[in-house]
């Protein structure tokens, strides 16, 4: 496996962020929406060609950076889902920077004891920066140039000594995800999920990288992996999955990319997009350090799929 990684297990750091949430846990946080998942399909790149008229590409790490490229792009669909939906405001039309969620989540959050030799994040500590410190956008602020994907600059700002740069510390606290919750069971991914809400998993499991004729990756192996769930779907012959957003470009997975749901639709995944059985999300999200993100205070029940189609 010659791809990048860098998720960080510390059950002792994301205690320490747990204890610091006002709502920590899916379960206590969206008690409404237990076992709502039934039924539903919610595809979130359907925001995306709704607001941006296009699907935008998998990213494409080049370091250890996946749990800022996992958080990042489930902020981005919590942003895309707002504006299509609920009106947001219509800077927000656009892709978030990864790079200060790397460097806000190592250094600001984690209190910079990763080496500068050691990349990699920790998942409640990206949870704790989109939340209390916000996002940015992919374009400039001053000479900060966020425009394009930049792992060296990401690296560089995730070192101990540096962190995100106190002038845009502001900006981003303008536009926080309000809530971010642990989900620990493949039941309350589902039902986060299916309500719109994204969720960055961080595991060890490790998958086959070629899809299957049903679209689906086998568990395969070792990943010490963030990546984002970016909705829920039933699959013909009532199999419930949740598709898994990639950040290894368009080379990864490969193989078919078409499904046909148990509701007759016949859909496409998008680039760097493969399925994944409830029952594997069950096993990656009990490692406890994935994160249901949500726009709104709490979770509130959302059916959006006569909107977005």
């Amino acid at each position: 496996m010659s791809y990048q990684q860098g998720w960080i297990d510390r059950p002792d750091e994301v205690d320490a962020v747990l204890a610091t949430l006002p709502m920590p846990r899916f379960c206590t946080a969206a008690p409404g929406l237990t076992g709502t998942s039934k039924g539903k399909d919610a595809l979130f790149w359907r925001a995306e060609e709704k607001v941006l008229g296009k699907r935008l590409p998998a990213n494409h790490q080049t370091r250890g950076t996946c749990v800022s490229q996992g958080f990042g792009r489930g902020a981005q669909d919590v942003k895309l889902i707002d504006i299509a939906i609920h009106k947001e405001p219509e800077e927000w039309r656009g892709e978030v920077a990864t790079e200060p969620i790397y460097a806000g989540s190592r250094v600001e959050v984690g209190r910079g004891q990763l080496g500068a030799n050691e990349d990699g994040s920790v998942g409640a500590w990206a949870a704790k920066w989109v939340q209390d410190w916000g996002i940015l956008l992919r374009q400039k602020y001053g000479k900060w140039d966020f425009t394009r994907p930049d792992d060296e600059l990401a690296a560089q700002l995730g070192s101990p000594r540096a962190g995100v740069p106190d002038e845009l510390e502001p900006i981003a606290r303008e536009h926080p995800i309000k809530t971010v919750s642990l989900a620990k069971t493949g039941e309350e991914a589902a039902d986060g999920l299916s309500n719109w809400y994204p969720l960055p998993i961080c595991s060890s499991q490790g998958f086959t990288e070629v899809r299957d004729s049903n679209g689906f990756c086998k568990p395969k192996g070792t990943w010490y992996h963030c990546m984002v769930g970016r909705g829920f779907c039933t699959v013909k012959g009532n199999r419930p999955a949740v598709p898994i957003q990639q950040s290894w470009g368009n080379l990864s997975p490969t193989g078919n990319d078409k499904v046909t749901l148990e509701s007759g639709e016949d859909i496409i995944l998008p680039e760097g997009v493969f399925l994944v059985d409830l029952e594997v999300i069950d096993k990656m999200v009990r490692q406890g350090d994935s994160f249901l993100l949500s726009g709104f205070v709490g979770f509130p029940s959302q059916q959006l799929d006569h909107v977005l189609i």
